[in-house]
């Protein structure tokens, strides 16, 4: 499963957390047909248990909780903040997982090649 980062911008710009078991295209694609204004998926990444960690950020993000009255997800979305400052600690909790994620795929690399 994806957990994915999107934005929507409009008069109130806020973002959305959230996880999708299709491609993040399609889930993209079926918010900004059921959400007015524009929508980006600008982060993503795979991650086990997914869930998990969307109900964390979800809980960690909560004194931003900014839902919209309609659309798919509607209730997922949060305020982007002063100066992107909510948008930016969100992209840093994804970053963070790519690093974790690409230092153990490294990790598991290293041991294989030295087995041969």
């Amino acid at each position: 499963m994806i957990l994915y980062l999107q934005l929507h911008l409009a008069l109130r710009p806020r973002f959305k957390i959230g996880i999708t078991r299709r491609s993040l295209k399609g889930r993209s694609r079926n918010i900004a047909e059921t959400t007015p204004g524009l929508q980006l998926p600008i982060f993503f990444c795979i991650v086990p248990f997914p869930a998990f960690w969307e109900g964390k950020m979800h809980r960690y993000f909560s004194y931003c909780h900014a839902p919209l009255r309609r659309g798919s997800g509607r209730t997922e979305w949060f305020s982007v903040g002063l100066l992107g400052v909510n948008l930016w600690t969100a992209l840093l909790f994804y970053t963070t997982f790519w690093v974790v994620e690409g230092l153990g795929v490294l990790i598991i690399i290293t041991k294989i090649t030295q087995w041969n």
